[in-house]
């Protein structure tokens, strides 16, 4: 039973979830527009919705790691609940 971890698993799915929307909105807004004269051009709204997906994605599961491994650690509880 996850105990220490339980917040963090949760809050990782969910951060994945959300990196993952962004992901899907960047690919369905993709159009022909996006490319002009042989030139990609990116405006601000995709620059910070590509940069949130590709970050948000390593971090949310470098949290769920923790989140799952942090009950397994020889650590004291007040340790745990720290690094939770």
């Amino acid at each position: 039973m996850i105990h220490y971890g339980k917040i963090n698993v949760i809050a990782g799915f969910t951060a994945m979830l959300l990196a993952a929307m962004g992901g899907f909105a960047l690919g369905a807004t993709f159009d022909t527009n996006v490319v002009k004269d042989g030139q990609y051009i990116l405006s601000i709204v995709r620059f910070y919705l590509r940069e949130g997906h590709s970050h948000e994605m390593p971090i949310a599961m470098y949290n769920m790691i923790v989140g799952l491994w942090i009950d397994k650690v020889a650590l004291s509880n007040r340790s745990k609940l720290i690094a939770s």
